[in-house]
């Protein structure tokens, strides 16, 4: 035997570091497709949102523009003539 000898721990020590090398790449690779995965989801429901703004901002504007005409058509002196009137429920 010579003094080089460890009895197999150099071996089981790189076996060891080796699975845990691994083992936090692959916990790496997990966390990077999480991540890529989540700003997938994200963009996506930017883009929802902005889609449905953009959906409420024209039927409020197709809503002012029949409300307008609407005004346009009422008899003067009637209550919805007056813009203090509008949306008041009277």
């Amino acid at each position: 035997m010579n003094g080089d000898d460890d009895g197999g721990l150099v071996d089981k020590k790189d076996k060891v570091d080796s699975e845990v090398v691994r083992a936090a790449v692959a916990a790496v690779e997990k966390a990077r497709n999480y991540y890529q995965n989540a700003l997938v989801v994200s963009q996506k429901a930017r883009h929802e949102e902005t889609a449905a703004l953009n959906a409420l901002n024209g039927a409020t504007k197709k809503f002012d523009e029949l409300l307008t005409e609407f005004r346009r058509t009422v008899p003067q002196g009637a209550d919805w003539n007056r813009p203090e009137m509008v949306g008041a429920g009277r």
